[in-house]
């Protein structure tokens, strides 16, 4: 991992060979992909192309008619990464400006999004999620002690690396609510709907720790459930309204073992000062309980010690529940691509080995490095692109066009709204989720040779568990084109 040293200077554009800008970030350092994209900037992946060690770089540009992004609310964002370190908490190295523009380096997690390993409707092995779930305490207390409310605590804000440590990211919401032992109340209503406590969607003025402790309760029902329990925590809300009657005999509820509902409900207390407290909640029987690590397995292909930072990266693989285990899990997972080994590139297939890759490229050396090239009708080839192994991806061996033409014909199925994007090799897809909330993300096509082209899928805003949805819907409507990969 690079160290602060690595952000100094300016970011300087340079022309690669065909005449497209090329990014190099400070002398040695080049932007290689994007890892993710928001409402006000993106994440780059930045390399040193003599040691291969990388940092994501947060980009962002204030614009004067973005509601809610300043130069102050980034400056107070810096001032609170600067204050933080912990094992749970991704490591801020240094920020750069460039006119209207922060370059903020930060650890780059090399495993990707814990969203990633939340399988729709099934969740995860709750060994996993207890494992996860501790870490994510361990972050939060630690932000607590240092007087920070994080404020949008989701799992798409809550990063893993090599071997499975949680990463606790994003801090463009967080805030500072206790200075020198004074605490204050927060006002400030913000969040991500089903993940705020209800006294922060109900515009009150609320005390941190209990909002964010909600807040991971609820990622933990995601865990294990693989879905969320409501729209959002109010008084109109069907499935909230019977949560506070205590009727919990229907999902996500009933995908839960005893001992995680005993606790969440104890977390998920309506009232904040009837709440579990950090250390109550570490002292419950579950979050006492010891799952048995089967394995730490690398990647696919990959031994355990082959990363190019030299250190071990693996994931692990917990000890199954007969509960868990007993789920329908017939369907093909849609966080496995489709192809790979121990899945059925057909019409269907069953689950084999369970083959994980990520949102995020797991480390520098397994970038697919080779002559993909956006694949769009006329588009011509570019200099070696490099693409990071992802969840939502298919392969195909039919031309092109039909690829394309199919893609346009299943999004105008489910009517979603779909544009080509303005470097004319994507499909940018508009839609809702089932809460009616926005959900944006991108299709495109790159060329593996001649035979084969890879259709990869990134979200760019919306719930990833939906968004996980919404791909397999569109994944199965192209089952007759999908083929295995080399």
């Amino acid at each position: 991992m690079a160290t602060a040293g690595a952000g100094a200077g300016v970011v300087k554009e340079k022309a690669n060979a065909s005449g497209e800008g090329r990014t190099s970030f400070v002398e040695g350092w080049e932007f290689m992909q994007t890892l993710g994209e928001g409402a006000y900037g993106e994440v780059k992946l930045a390399v040193c192309k003599e040691s291969g060690d990388c940092v994501a770089v947060k980009i962002v540009t204030v614009d004067g008619g973005k509601e809610g992004l300043t130069h102050e609310s980034l400056r107070k964002e810096v001032c609170i990464l600067k204050m933080l370190r912990h094992t749970n908490v991704i490591k801020f190295f240094g920020q750069r400006t460039q006119g209207s523009t922060y370059y903020l380096l930060l650890e780059y997690a090399d495993g990707g999004e814990l969203f990633d390993r939340i399988e729709p409707d099934l969740g995860m092995e709750p060994g996993l999620a207890h494992h996860f779930f501790l870490q994510l305490l361990n972050g939060v207390e630690y932000l607590h002690s240092r007087g920070v409310a994080h404020r949008d605590i989701k799992p798409e804000n809550i990063l893993l690396d090599g071997v499975d440590t949680v990463k606790i990211s994003d801090f463009g919401l967080s805030t500072v609510f206790r200075h020198m032992g004074k605490e204050r109340k927060l006002s400030r209503r913000c969040g991500t709907p089903p993940y705020i406590a209800p006294e922060v969607h109900a515009g009150l003025d609320y005390s941190a720790e209990p909002a964010d402790i909600w807040s991971c309760g609820i990622v933990l029902v995601a865990m294990l459930a693989g879905e969320l329990p409501w729209d959002a925590p109010t008084s109109g809300c069907a499935e909230y309204c019977e949560w506070c009657a205590q009727n919990f005999f229907f999902p996500p509820w009933t995908k839960i073992s005893n001992e995680p509902l005993a606790l969440l409900k104890k977390v998920l207390r309506h009232a904040p000062s009837k709440r579990y407290t950090m250390d109550q909640i570490k002292s419950h029987v579950w979050s006492r309980k010891t799952y048995a690590v089967v394995d730490q397995v690398a990647e696919e292909g990959v031994s355990p010690t082959s990363s190019r930072h030299g250190r071990h990266s693996s994931r692990l693989v917990i000890d199954s529940s007969p509960r868990y285990a007993d789920r329908d899990n017939s369907d093909i997972p849609s966080s496995l691509p489709v192809g790979r080994e121990g899945v059925d590139g057909g019409g269907g297939g069953e689950v084999g080995v369970a083959v994980e890759s990520f949102t995020q490229p797991s480390r520098y050396d397994e970038l697919v490095i080779s002559t993909q090239v956006p694949c769009t009708p006329g588009a011509t080839e570019t200099p070696v692109q490099r693409l990071t192994l992802r969840l939502t991806r298919f392969y195909t061996a039919s031309p092109c066009q039909k690829v394309w033409t199919r893609l346009q014909q299943v999004m105008k199925k489910f009517s979603y709204d779909v544009r080509i994007s303005p470097d004319k090799v994507s499909l940018v897809v508009s839609t809702t989720d089932k809460r009616s909330q926005p959900l944006v993300f991108k299709a495109s096509i790159y060329g593996l040779r001649s035979d084969l082209l890879l259709v990869d899928f990134r979200r760019s805003s919306g719930d990833g568990i939906e968004f996980k949805k919404i791909f397999k819907k569109v994944r199965d409507q192209c089952q007759d084109i999908i083929v295995k990969p080399p």
